[in-house]
């Protein structure tokens, strides 16, 4: 007799599964509050993924982000800052650091950002950089995201990601202390990377 203990892992695979979260699921867990106030936690490919606590490097980045941007006209584009978007058909609901999103009237408030109303998707990386690379950026491509960057805080860069094609960034290149750069999205709005890599 084979017991448990002696299976091929692929026939254990078998018979246990992982549970996947749907976004339904994953909205009624958080309206049973069943997550701490302090608890921060995303939904990738059905499953949940705890969210390191934010230190004070990361919300120092993320602040930079929100002064570099503050200003922008919000008939140009809306800012948005650690706020869930929607990926639809992936039982996915990443929580980027920074979004400028297309204009609405109601400033998303009937409605979850979706793919196609980001014009510039941001992660601050620290911890994160290989889940920011490997997990969140193929699945960004893969919806279309436009335009991601990631600040790189390992290596004191920002990496830029654009022209999304069959689930990859074609187009990738590094801004570095001293440079410009734009979103593609909106190319008059320039931004002095030593504004966020200080």
């Amino acid at each position: 007799m084979v017991t448990q203990l002696e299976m091929p892992v692929e026939q254990i695979a078998e018979s246990v599964r992982p549970y996947r979260f749907t976004i339904e699921d994953f909205h009624r867990l958080a309206e049973a509050d069943i997550f701490a106030a302090d608890t921060r936690v995303e939904l990738i490919e059905g499953e949940l993924m705890m969210m390191s606590p934010i230190g004070k490097r990361h919300a120092a980045y993320v602040n930079r982000y929100v002064g570099v941007f503050r200003n922008i006209d919000p008939a140009i584009a809306i800012l948005s800052v650690q706020n869930p978007l929607l990926l639809p058909n992936t039982n996915s609901e990443p929580v980027p650091d920074v979004m400028l999103l297309k204009p609405r009237e109601d400033f998303y408030e009937a409605v979850q950002p979706q793919p196609a109303d980001v014009l510039l998707l941001i992660e601050v990386s620290d911890t994160t950089l290989n889940y920011d690379r490997r997990i969140k950026l193929p699945l960004y491509a893969r919806h279309g995201i436009i335009e991601t960057w990631i600040t790189n805080l390992v290596q004191n860069i920002i990496e830029i990601y654009t022209e999304p094609k069959n689930g990859i960034y074609t187009v990738q290149r590094i801004a570095q202390r001293g440079e410009q750069i734009s979103p593609q999205a909106v190319p008059d709005f320039i931004v002095n990377v030593d504004a966020i890599l200080g």
